[in-house]
């Protein structure tokens, strides 16, 4: 039992799977963290609510009122694509092959993302040679994404005149006009922010240096969580060592075999001889009922914040998820090898649905067993 290889292997399977070119160690902490950063690179598919900012409609208008010969069929072209990009995530669909090319490689930087926290789209519905990202286009879209809803921000030329298209700090100033919660989120109160040029905002951008910006009077941190000093992310950073803790805690609960668990695992099915044996999986990999999710999302799981970052341990031979509630969360055990002195639920999700076996311990004492 290996949870911390088995996060090792998930995160490379999962950068093979996605066609993302890793070339670095085996470290799991570097790794937990570039799995958190590609995944909000590459924006996972689900249905979001659209909505375009004021200033985005001025934009697409004189797409569309383009007169130029030269220019007018990749205006229309990239209006068209703001529509095609609506419709796929509305729908849940995949946009990748919008998005930077820097997202097929684990390791390559978005200082934009990580400092606006805004995706930039290439409109463009031509895919390359290699069919696997839509061709360069003159235009891009800014647009930033949630959980639920995707805010599409400016459509502007790729070419920049002045080369500080990713910093122009007007697109947070949209953002803050049209939505201001997205922005007063990152309020830091009792602090003053600056008011810097774009080329000062890139200087900074380039030695990956975090800014706390003033906008509607108020100082706000970076939208995006900020960057490290070596400009990944540090939302992603501290999302990654929350990721190793929590393994290595179900690493010394599991490790101890605590007999709860060899009990509700033998009453659900399983067979147990000698050592048990458990693994991390992802949730995406599995299939679980919604009782099962209920379970591990309870308060009193001892999975719920593993389960929260889309993970959670199995049993090896069946691949079935185990739940364990804990009733005493002050028990020091649960922070060493093994819970004595708490009460806890284990249940244990085989082929005819979980099955649960409550235990009183009380050290130095009888428990009481209620099935």
């Amino acid at each position: 039992m290996d949870f911390l290889a088995d996060l090792i292997d998930i995160v490379r399977g999962c950068f093979r799977e996605d066609g993302i070119a890793y070339d670095g160690g085996g470290d799991p902490r570097e790794l937990a963290a570039l799995y958190c950063e590609t995944r909000i690179r590459r924006i996972i598919p689900r249905p979001r609510e659209v909505h375009f900012s004021e200033e985005i409609h001025a934009s697409l208008g004189r797409l569309v009122r383009e007169t130029d010969p030269d220019e007018r069929g990749k205006a229309l072209a990239a209006w068209r694509t703001v529509f095609t990009l609506r419709n796929c995530l509305a729908r849940g669909e995949e946009v990748t092959r919008f998005l930077s090319k820097g997202v097929a490689k684990a390791t390559s930087k978005d200082g934009m993302l990580w400092d606006f926290g805004m995706h930039h789209f290439h409109l463009c519905r031509l895919l390359d040679d290699r069919a696997t990202f839509v061709e360069r286009s003159d235009h891009l879209l800014f647009a930033i994404t949630a959980d639920d809803a995707a805010y599409f921000v400016d459509v502007r030329r790729h070419d920049d005149p002045e080369r500080l298209g990713w910093v122009r700090q007007d697109l947070l100033r949209i953002v803050h006009s049209n939505w201001p919660a997205l922005v007063e989120h990152h309020e830091l109160r009792g602090v003053a922010g600056d008011r810097l040029t774009d080329q000062e905002k890139q200087s900074l951008r380039q030695r990956h240096l975090n800014h706390v910006t003033e906008i509607g009077g108020k100082a706000i941190g970076p939208v995006g969580w900020g960057v490290m000093a070596n400009g990944s992310s540090a939302w992603c950073r501290v999302w990654g060592d929350k990721l190793i803790h929590e393994i290595k805690r179900h690493r010394r609960f599991f490790g101890g075999q605590p007999p709860e668990v060899r009990r509700a695992l033998i009453e659900g099915g399983a067979k147990v001889a000698g050592k048990m044996e458990f693994r991390l999986m992802r949730m995406d990999d599995l299939s679980p009922s919604a009782e099962l999710l209920e379970a591990l999302k309870e308060d009193r799981c001892l999975s719920k914040d593993l389960c929260g970052m889309g993970f959670v341990v199995v049993e090896a031979t069946t691949g079935a998820p185990v739940v364990v509630v804990v009733e005493d969360w002050s028990c020091p055990a649960l922070t060493d090898t093994y819970p004595l002195g708490s009460s806890k639920e284990v249940s244990y999700g085989g082929p005819a649905g979980a099955v649960s076996v409550r235990v009183q311990g009380a050290a130095g004492g009888t428990g009481e067993e209620r099935a």
